[in-house]
């Protein structure tokens, strides 16, 4: 066992001594935030914690939210601070007058519910632009926050549109901060805030708390108009009609409670042997749009008789024959013609070719090689674009006039029809044979 000198055994005790120093620091700081917090319920900017509101602030004594004040100043008094607060809150959703708001936050100071308390506070200067303690409370605010950062805890400064709207944290935890804006104290971690308010989408957000963080987190959630939705009533004079709306098959009649939303619809109702329904239906947001359809069974408007009709018919496959003939035989003309002016440029560039040679050059028997074989096989290409040209021409002015001499097509005429409707749509048809 390794011995310690007397200068370790100080240096331990002196950590040892700094850490419980540190602890015991962060446990005054947050006794005085919560003491800053207790002195008995007072009306804001004044010394009396005892005096009711006065004509000045528009409230009487007797309201039945000047009870509940009352009442809560008595739990308060008690040390009841559970009761003292929830009855400053009903004093408030009665009358919504700042000073509750004040009283709310003292209520939470006595329950060491620090978090509650800032909330109330803030809420009390933000309701009262003017009050005349305003720097005491900013103060006391400043404080507390203080504290509760020296526990561990971050504040996360959550903002809504609309403001007012309700607030809630996952994972669950108890807070009295239940609508937005407001400021939570949260331990590190991962966390979901959501906002919810009256006519709006519920809207959420994700917050991460981490142990480094020093300045106040944002979450601010921005909330969607809900649209009211509605729903189409059908009923019709013929069960088992078939629905369409905008060209989709929704189901047969009746048709109950079809949530829609609000606008224009193409609505379509037919069934066999009846004359379709069909209009544009207008559906209202948030009511039902009743609609009874009136489906008429369709006439009998007697035969539907078809005329004889005259049908063309080629009576020989020849004439076809020489038309594609033709057309063959002019590609091929074409096809000659270019190689034929192909090949006639080709002689022409090799003659320009050795008459720009110097004549040393020309005097080369290589060079006169060279020269005589481009210019044959040029001369080669020029020939035989001059026959397939010629030839082309020949077997197509041939095919041409085989078309033009060979018969002309002949009429058929097709015999007269009658269609007859028959009962359920069905219908029958009459063919009359010529003579």
């Amino acid at each position: 066992m390794t011995a310690c000198t007397p200068g370790t055994h100080a240096r331990r005790a002196g950590y040892q001594g700094g850490a419980v120093m540190r602890r015991m620091a962060a446990i005054g700081v947050f006794v005085v935030a919560a003491g800053s917090f207790l002195p008995a319920v007072a009306q804001p900017g004044t010394g009396d914690p005892e005096r009711p509101v006065d004509a000045a602030t528009g409230a009487s004594t007797d309201s039945p939210a000047e009870a509940r004040n009352s009442a809560g100043r008595d739990a308060y008094d008690a040390h009841d601070y559970a009761k003292a607060l929830v009855l400053f809150k009903e004093a408030y959703a009665l009358d919504p007058n700042a000073r509750y708001l004040f009283n709310a936050a003292k209520a939470c100071a006595g329950l060491k519910d620090l978090e509650g308390a800032i909330y109330y506070e803030t809420r009390y200067l933000r309701e009262s632009p003017a009050a005349p303690d305003r720097a005491t409370v900013e103060a006391r605010i400043a404080t507390v926050s203080a504290a509760l950062g020296e526990k561990g805890l971050h504040e996360v400064q959550i903002e809504c549109e609309p403001a007012g709207a309700g607030i809630s944290v996952t994972p669950e935890r108890a807070t009295e901060v239940a609508t937005a804006p407001g400021s939570m104290f949260l331990a590190p971690g991962s966390y979901t805030v959501a906002c919810n308010a009256e006519g709006y989408e519920r809207g959420d957000v994700s917050v991460l708390v981490t142990k480094t963080a020093t300045a106040p987190l944002a979450a601010k959630v921005v909330l969607q108009k809900r649209v009211a939705t509605g729903w189409l009533e059908l009923t019709c004079n013929e069960k088992d009609a078939t629905v369409f709306i905008g060209g989709t098959k929704v189901g047969p009649t009746p048709l109950a409670a079809l949530m829609l939303s609000p606008g224009d619809y193409p609505v379509k109702v037919a069934k066999t042997g009846f004359k379709a329904w069909d209009k544009v239906v207008a559906v209202l947001p948030g009511a039902p749009t009743l609609v009874d359809v009136k489906l008429e069974v369709v006439k009998d408007e007697g035969p539907i008789v078809i005329p004889p009709v005259v049908v063309e018919e080629e009576t020989s496959p020849w004439k076809t024959v020489s038309w594609i003939t033709a057309a063959a035989a002019g590609a091929v003309a074409v096809a000659g013609g270019i190689v034929y002016y192909t090949g006639w440029s080709d002689t022409s560039a090799a003659n320009d070719d050795w008459n720009d040679l110097a004549p040393d050059e020309k005097a080369n028997p290589d060079n006169f090689a060279d020269y005589s074989q481009d210019y044959r096989d040029a001369g080669d290409r020029a020939e035989l674009g001059s026959w397939l040209l010629f030839s082309g021409l020949g077997v197509a002015a041939a095919s041409a006039a085989a078309w033009y001499l060979l018969p002309d097509e002949a009429a058929t005429t097709v015999p007269a029809t009658t269609v007859i409707p028959l009962p359920g749509g069905a219908t029958a048809i009459l063919t009359i044979p010529l003579p």
